[in-house]
């Protein structure tokens, strides 16, 4: 049996194998240009191009005319598949972790303090914490000695806690010891790449402290508006003869302070969250690409003006942005989302001293030099930022 094509039939195969031979040689050409091409890791500059995998548990959304990347509840994007483009205003975010972007710059940098507000904004527990009116504080290193023995500072301590070590009450009712007992200044280890180095990062974080006895003490008196020293001595005795009855309810101090201090109970607790993010986040250009910059002014059909801000990259920035833009269409991937197909894209942030000027995703190969970032609606921010780069260049 044999099938004879109409004349139309051999046009569209033969138009159908063309795109497909000219789809994969491109593939192909691209792959042996920029694939194999190892580049030096960046660190950030003022200006910075961040690659962010949106699929790891975070999504960039805008607010207020500005990019803000927020942490998704369980990792799950609760607010639909909406593009960039389509504003999300504040009460949709809520209270969603958002992350402070200059600080995670900045860690990327190698600076610690920075480090420590990355991990308190993404934790909970830090971030919600409440820090008593007046900070009574205690170094990690000052509290090892109290707890090992050192005579003045476990005097010290315990006069800090109006309790003894043990969890016994002292003799002495220090009023301001119960209701702010101390401020341990503790460190969460955490490794960080920092211009391709792996570099163990110290991240300093604030962790309020008081016994529970004293908690016990004030829970009588809590919703008094001033409750008197009379008070509060009576119902610190009275619940000193509780303890005294049952010392079950007796705390260990020591090891509750050891723990907050414990390097490896620190990373179980607050690690993970800023290891997601900064695993997940690569520079992809700074300044030191951009040769230079204009900005086109542009208007839509509703008469709202948008700007594209144009960079031209010297060669090494082309490259690398062709490389980073195939990874984010060649292993593009569909999933399926309440019976939609979603695709997860790499997405870029243009970030200006620490500000998400604009947030494109990636839809194709950006193998040429000059690259539009387009319909960004903050006109300030777009003309200082093609300024500084322009300046940049100037001898």
């Amino acid at each position: 049996m044999s099938i004879k094509l109409r004349g139309s039939h051999k046009i569209a195969i033969g138009g159908a194998f063309l795109a497909s031979a000219t789809y994969f040689g491109w593939q192909g050409y691209s792959a042996k240009v920029v694939d194999n091409l190892v580049f030096p890791q960046l660190k950030p500059g003022k200006f910075t191009i961040v690659g962010v995998n949106t699929g790891k548990g975070y999504k960039v959304l805008v607010s207020n005319q500005v990019a803000q990347l927020v942490e998704l509840e369980n990792g799950v994007d609760n607010f639909g598949n909406e593009d960039i483009e389509a504003a999300t205003s504040e009460q949709s975010l809520g209270s969603k972790r958002r992350v402070p972007l200059r600080d995670m710059l900045e860690s990327l940098q190698g600076n610690e303090a920075s480090l420590g507000r990355l991990v308190t904004a993404l934790n909970d527990t830090l971030r919600n914490a409440e820090m008593p009116a007046i900070e009574v504080i205690w170094t990690a290193e000052d509290l090892v000695k109290a707890l090992d023995g050192d005579p003045a500072l476990t005097a010290k301590l315990e006069k800090n806690l109006n309790v003894h070590l043990n969890g016994t009450p002292l003799d002495e009712i220090r009023p301001s010891a119960l209701r702010d007992g101390i401020v341990i200044l503790a460190a969460v280890p955490i490794n960080v790449s920092v211009g391709g180095v792996q570099s163990k990062m110290l991240a300093p974080i604030k962790l309020p402290f008081r016994p529970e006895f004293a908690k016990l003490v004030e829970n009588n008196y809590k919703e008094e508006v001033s409750p008197s020293a009379d008070m509060i001595r009576g119902f610190y005795v009275q619940e000193a003869r509780k303890l005294a009855d049952d010392k079950r309810g007796q705390q260990d101090i020591i090891g509750a302070l050891r723990d907050r201090i414990n390097p490896d109970v620190l990373v179980l607790q607050f690690a993970a969250n800023p290891n997601r993010i900064l695993e997940n986040s690569s520079v992809v250009l700074t300044e030191e690409f951009v040769e230079n910059a204009s900005v086109v002014e542009t208007e839509t059909k509703r008469g709202r003006k948008l700007y594209n801000l144009l960079l031209n990259l010297n060669e090494e920035g082309r490259k690398r942005m062709w490389q980073f833009s195939r990874k984010g269409t060649i292993n593009t991937t569909a999933v399926r989302t309440e019976g939609k197909a979603k695709q997860e894209l790499l997405q870029l942030l243009v970030i200006y001293d620490g500000v998400a000027i604009a947030a494109p995703r990636i839809r194709h190969e950006l193998a040429q030099s000059e690259i539009s970032i387009s319909q960004i609606p903050e006109k300030g921010l777009v003309n200082e930022t093609a300024d500084a780069l322009n300046k940049k260049q100037t001898p």
